[in-house]
């Protein structure tokens, strides 16, 4: 197995469809910077990250419990889609 590139996300080929939204044409500039290179500050990366580590200690089903499918904690919404929110 080939080694990914360390600015590349590691979720990148899980096939997520909460990431789809930023392959496409229009949002072509977003998976470029995010996904190659700026995936650390991506709320996307670090919710799937945060719900493996709750599956992985308290399991499937209390990790569900917790953190819904589909639905992204307050903190992360304005950043759903990888653009922050500006302040009026």
């Amino acid at each position: 197995m080939d080694a990914q590139p360390s600015n590349q996300c590691p979720h990148l080929d899980a096939n997520d469809s909460r990431c789809a939204s930023r392959f496409s044409l229009a949002a072509l500039d977003d998976a470029f910077s995010i996904c190659h290179g700026g995936f650390h500050g991506c709320p996307i990366y670090h919710r799937i990250n945060l719900e493996a580590s709750l599956r992985a200690r308290i399991g499937p089903e209390a990790a569900a419990r917790i953190l819904p499918p589909g639905r992204m904690p307050a903190l992360m919404e304005p950043h759903a889609q990888g653009r922050a929110t500006k302040p009026a």
